[in-house]
């Protein structure tokens, strides 16, 4: 099985994330309440590594979609610890030209693709950052006992500190800026400007308007407005791209809210959170992606106060542990 791993700052609606993560491929989302979204993944991934369902972990952000194809992901090599998950972009309109459903994509551009763009003045430059409007990087799923670290700016870190490689898999992707709606386009994007840590996502043109424009001291009704003529700029020029190719549709799920997947044990979830709640409060010194233990001292404490059995975490905890 997939898990993600959400932050929960208070500021958005987590039941709605996981259900749009779980329909689209992953098999569960836990969500963490706290403000250090690459902790929190960091502490749920050496916290699944005693269930032996739980094989791979990604972090989600709150405007995420994983899509994820259960049949790449099992066909990928036992020897593969990082799968890559290449972004795509949401675009929406209706017959009218205003947003509505977001079944069309951005993808990312080869450089002959962008430069038509450039010739037609879509695009300032001729490379993906001009093209897309959110962060250009995917995100990156790791093997939960590989000890394999989960870092900013969605990138893998190996037990050294070093970034991995995590080129996309065809079959898998994250699509951003799935809350196409005004209202959700406002809440995500002031979320991003007010975050006190600049990651990729908070960091983008867009994001960086919007803070611009919330700082600026200017009447309600014409931040509003600025706000407005940012969410339309999403949206322009959607037919042209389509019609060279540029986009790709996303399918809705089936039934369009749920999946046939079997859900984790109940009980083990119910471990999971016992864990969660016998390390609160501690330091997590440990979980940043260069640090040694990998937060491997966080899960032997979750385990003593938990009784829980060690299980398949004993292949990660057999790992070499912290250096002097």
């Amino acid at each position: 099985m997939i898990v993600g791993v959400l932050t929960d700052d208070g500021s958005v609606d987590t039941g709605d994330v996981a259900r749009r993560n779980r329909a689209h491929g992953l098999d569960h989302v836990v969500v963490v309440r706290g403000t250090e979204p690459v902790a929190d993944a960091n502490l749920v991934r050496v916290l699944l590594a005693p269930f032996a369902w739980a094989r791979w972990v990604v972090r989600v952000g709150p405007d995420d979609t994983a899509l994820v194809d259960h049949g790449v992901l099992d066909a990928l090599p036992a020897e593969r610890q990082v799968a890559g998950l290449g972004a795509l972009e949401a675009v929406a309109h209706d017959a009218a030209g205003e947003p509505g459903t977001t079944t069309w994509a951005k993808r990312p551009l080869e450089r002959p693709e962008l430069l038509v763009l450039l010739a037609l003045g879509l695009v300032g430059r001729p490379n993906n950052r001009s093209w897309f409007r959110g962060p250009v990087k995917g995100t990156p799923a790791v093997r939960v006992r590989a000890d394999v670290r989960l870092g900013g700016g969605h990138k893998p870190h190996g037990p050294d500190g070093a970034a991995l490689a995590a080129p996309p898999v065809p079959g898998l992707a994250v699509l951003r800026g799935a809350g196409a709606a005004y209202d959700d386009f406002v809440r995500e994007r002031t979320v991003l400007a007010r975050r006190t840590t600049r990651d990729d996502a908070a960091s983008t043109p867009e994001v960086n308007a919007v803070r611009a424009l919330l700082g600026a001291g200017l009447p309600d009704d014409v931040v509003a407005d600025y706000l407005h003529r940012l969410h339309r700029l999403r949206f322009e020029d959607v037919e042209q791209a389509r019609e060279l190719g540029f986009l790709v549709e996303v399918p809705p799920p089936a039934d369009g809210t749920t999946t046939s997947r079997p859900a984790p044990p109940a009980a083990d979830l119910e471990a999971l959170a016992a864990m969660l709640d016998a390390v609160r409060g501690l330091s997590r010194a440990d979980l940043a992606p260069d640090h040694p233990d990998g937060g491997r001292t966080l899960l032997r404490t979750a385990l003593e106060r938990t009784g829980l059995d060690v299980g398949p975490a004993a292949d990660l905890l057999a790992l070499a542990g912290p250096r002097s």
